[in-house]
């Protein structure tokens, strides 16, 4: 009997009987013809998975393996049977011995779902599991002022509140975001204004703020809405948690129109509301004997005495003056003359009247303005001082006023000579033959006036001395200055070096502002040169000498003594002065000079052209004067007596000096100065200062330039230095008026002056004048002026021989031999015209009135001299009717 190990089988075998060995000679575990025993694993799965292999045939005793698979969703919950154990999938058998089954249990998954919440709500659940592939729902529940912006997650969708997840399949989570809500608040508006904005949108919870307009003429009645409050025009809301809608309403505004009226009347209504826009009227009630002055306030216009206001926009007043009625009647205006150059008005107040206005038209024609001011009534006259030489055709009106207006007098003309009015200069000493009124200046204001009286013959020296008449033909100067009250002599000056003969006072002039005074001498006797030399020594015969004066608060001083760097004996230095406008630069005329040399600074020690003249310039600067120049003209000759006649400019930049006596026959501008073929003909310099250097400028002749005319003798300068006036007494045409026939010479001595214009260097006659009544020997031309503007020109004729008085007197009788005339010309748009015809107030044959003439700057003062006048008057507007101090001399203001 085989006996098997326990793991073996045998398999069908021959035995061989004849040779029996031993069994255990035959077999081994393992040899051939024996089998192991095999057995089957199988397997058992469970819902939710699956084992793999399904069953397994194993050899007894071995193991085997087998992968446990959950289905999706699924986990192993429990592998068992056939001893083994699990390992991942991997469930491994024990030693299998025996079929056996192992058996594999499975169990669905589950997942968890969590919630992520932001601001503004909540997720309920916030966190939950549920089985694989389940869906499951979670509450999106917003806060207050909150809406649902997203839900994301876990495959889901929104319904309303309810966010549902896809099949969940793994772990994941939702997101829920929530934003803020924005609400719109609207606005509605009635009529009469506006809101801005219309409409805003705005997050929950917040304020917002409108702004409320009232149209034109409207207020803001109400607004309401979004439980908010109004400030001026804002309107803020309270915080807006819904929808909701500012309503502004307006209501039209009404204004108070207050009326009031002053003395004399009233207005009705006084107060009246109206709404805006409307427009009221208001009637206007004067009082006897008043009129509606004038009303104002709310825009409105006056018809009669109704008052309508513009549209009403706003709270306004309406004022309402009254005012008397003009006076019925105008005072009777009359007119009487008076010295010096006034016309007093006078009149009898009438009824009504609290006021005068005296009206003037100058000349007749350039129309009226008041004279000063208003005139209280009381006062029945005034004194209005005037240029009489331009108010010959004046006209006049009074009118008599109140605070309701003025009525006029009927128009008042200036008629007459003037004579009256025309002030009378004489010397507080007055002397026969003492010459007052040789020369003659006036400051340019006018206020200031100096004359000299060369002849006159105190012995005194310096400033308001005694009259001893023991130096003859010393001569003084006179200054007299115009106060509130009138003219009235404020000086008496002689020289500090006073001598018989000197003829102290034979030039005078002032600056501007008539506080420095230059006095010639020209036939002084000392024989020092320079400023402030030795005085006493009186060996330089007629050499000459000037005086400058200055006037302070305290009177007048002598500053400086001032003699010709050249002096010699007979040259006349002082023979004419002229200071600038500023008194800071003099020019000196000594026509007697006698070098040779000609131009500028040139040799002042040959004296081998007698009498051909020369101008001295000298300035003021650091409290001394000094000489700046010698001049000479440039074809100076013998006998030619240049500085004769001298004039400055104002900023003293522009010399005229005239050589009456040159004898050249050239005419016009730059001529040939070399041929002196025209004895005495005379002609006139110009030369400028550049910096402290003097250039001649221009040579100049009469157009008509003739043997004798003497051109030259006179010359004014405007104060621009670009006018000039030259005078020639000796010119002999039988001419009249202006830009006359120049050539007929059958006028001896008739005179004429004639007017050249000028700027850089390029000069022409503009006019040749002629006096209006020319006649031969007038010597029209002897003397002139200018205005600073150079309008006006002032001309003496001394030796013309009217008997007439005053300004525009007859012309033509001439039985006052010498009497002498002056004549006014004016400018206007660039010709010349007479405009007055000036005698004195007492014409006397032999006067000889106009040998000096001066104007101020603005030509309303006139001083015109009568050197030869007889008066014995003594002061200011003294008779002049007693003539029995022969050739006293006077001066006369017009």
């Amino acid at each position: 009997m085989f006996m098997t190990q326990s793991r073996y089988r045998l398999r069908a075998t021959t035995l061989s009987v004849l040779s029996m060995l031993p069994l255990s000679a035959c077999l081994d575990n393992g040899g051939p013809g024996w089998i192991i025993p095999g057995h089957t694993v199988s397997t058992n799965a469970g819902a939710g998975g699956s084992i793999s292999p399904a069953n397994a045939a194993v050899e007894h005793g071995s193991r085997t393996s087998f992968n446990i698979t959950p289905d999706e969703g699924y986990s192993i919950t429990q592998v068992t049977g056939c001893g083994g154990l699990l390992s991942g999938t991997t469930y491994t058998s024990g030693a299998i011995v025996t079929d056996c089954t192992v058996n594999a249990n499975f169990s669905i998954s589950s997942h968890t779902i969590t919630a992520k919440v932001g601001v503004g709500g909540k997720v309920s659940p916030l966190s939950t599991t549920i089985n694989h592939g389940n869906s499951t729902s979670f509450t999106i529940l917003p806060e207050t002022g909150y809406n649902i912006d997203s839900v994301t997650g876990c495959d889901g969708s929104l319904s309303g509140t309810t966010y549902t997840t896809g099949p969940v399949t793994k772990e994941c989570a939702i997101t829920a975001n929530f934003v803020i809500n924005n609400h719109t608040v609207s606005t509605i508006t009635g009529p009469g204004g506006s809101i801005n904005p219309p409409e805003r949108s705005i997050q929950h919870g917040n304020s917002t703020s409108f702004t409320v307009t009232p149209d034109s003429g409207y207020d803001i009645d109400s607004v309401t809405g979004c439980d908010g409050s109004l400030s001026g025009t804002t309107y803020t809301t309270g915080p807006v948690t819904e929808e909701c809608t500012v309503t502004a309403n307006f209501v039209i505004k009404n204004h108070t129109v207050t009326a009031s009226a002053g003395t004399g009347g009233s207005i009705t209504p006084t107060s009246i509301s109206v709404a805006h826009g409307a427009t009221l009227s208001f009637t206007l009630n004067p009082d006897s004997g008043y009129n509606i002055n004038n009303v104002t306030g709310c825009n409105g216009s006056l018809s009669g005495t109704t008052y309508t206001t513009a549209v009403i926009t706003s709270d306004c007043a309406i004022s309402t003056a009254f005012i008397r009625k003009p006076p019925a009647t105008a005072a009777t205006l009359s007119l009487t003359f008076i010295p010096t150059k006034n016309f007093r008005f006078s009149w009898t107040d009438v009824a009504d009247a609290t006021y005068y206005r005296l009206l003037e038209n100058p000349d007749g024609s350039s129309g009226y303005a008041q004279v000063g001011g208003n005139i209280p009534a009381g006062i029945q006259n005034i004194n209005h001082n005037v240029p009489l030489h331009a108010r010959i055709n004046g006209r006049y009106i009074l009118q008599s006023c109140n605070e309701g207006g003025c009525t006029d007098s009927p128009t008042l003309s200036v008629s007459g000579t003037l004579t009256e009015s025309i002030g009378y200069f004489k010397a507080s000493n007055t002397g026969a033959s003492d010459q007052f009124g040789y020369a003659v200046a006036l400051s340019g204001d006018g206020d200031t006036l100096a004359v000299g009286a060369p002849a006159e013959d105190s012995n005194t020296t310096g400033v308001n001395n005694g009259s001893n008449n023991s130096a003859a033909n010393s001569g003084a100067v006179y200054i007299f200055a115009r106060s509130s009250n009138g003219w009235s002599q404020q000086a008496f000056i002689k020289a500090s070096n006073t001598g018989a003969g000197d003829r102290f006072g034979y030039a005078v002039d002032l600056s501007d502002d008539g506080n420095i005074l230059a006095v010639g001498a020209y036939r002084e006797d000392s024989n020092t040169s320079g400023i402030n030399g030795v005085e006493t020594n009186n060996s330089a015969t007629d050499s000459g000498a000037v005086y400058l004066f200055t006037r302070n608060d305290s009177g007048w001083t002598q500053q400086t003594y001032v003699k010709a760097s050249n002096a010699g004996t007979n040259d006349n230095f002082g023979y004419t002065v002229v200071l600038s406008g500023d008194g800071n630069t003099l020019a000196v005329g000594a026509p007697a000079e006698d070098s040779a040399t000609t131009g500028v600074n040139g040799d002042e020690n040959n004296d081998s052209a007698a009498d051909s003249g020369a101008v001295y310039l000298f300035t003021y600067s650091g409290g001394n004067w000094s000489q700046q120049a010698y001049i000479k003209a440039n074809n100076s000759g013998a006998g030619d007596q240049f500085g004769s006649a001298i004039d400055l400019s104002k900023d003293g930049n522009t010399l005229a000096a005239g050589a009456l006596e040159e004898d050249s026959n050239a005419t016009g501008i730059n001529g040939d100065e070399n041929n002196n073929s025209r004895s005495n003909s005379g002609a006139v310099y110009l030369f400028t200062r550049g910096g402290n250097s003097w250039n001649q400028q221009t040579y100049i002749k009469a157009n008509n330039a003739g043997a004798g005319d003497r051109f030259g003798h006179a010359v004014a300068l405007s104060g621009d230095g670009r006018t000039l006036a030259v005078g020639a007494w000796g010119e002999n045409s039988a001419a009249y008026g202006i830009n006359g026939d120049g050539s007929n010479n059958s006028a001896a001595d008739s005179g004429a002056v004639y007017l050249f214009n000028g700027n850089s260097g390029n000069w022409q006659q503009q006019a040749y004048l002629k006096a209006g009544n020319s006649n031969a020997g007038d010597r029209f031309g002897w003397s002139i002026s200018l205005s600073s503007n150079g309008d006006t020109l002032a001309v003496g004729a001394r030796l013309e021989d009217s008997n007439a008085t005053g300004i525009n007197g007859d012309e033509a009788d001439n039985s006052m031999s010498g009497a002498g005339a002056a004549f006014l010309f004016t400018r206007r748009n660039g010709g010349w015209n007479q405009q007055s015809y000036i005698k004195a107030s007492n014409t006397g044959a032999g006067d000889q009135f106009g040998r000096a003439i001066s104007l101020s700057d603005n030509a309303d003062t006139l001083a015109v001299t009568g050197y030869r006048e007889d008066g014995n008057a003594t002061g200011v507007n003294g008779d002049a009717a007693n003539d029995t101090r022969t050739n006293s001399g006077a001066v006369y203001l017009y």
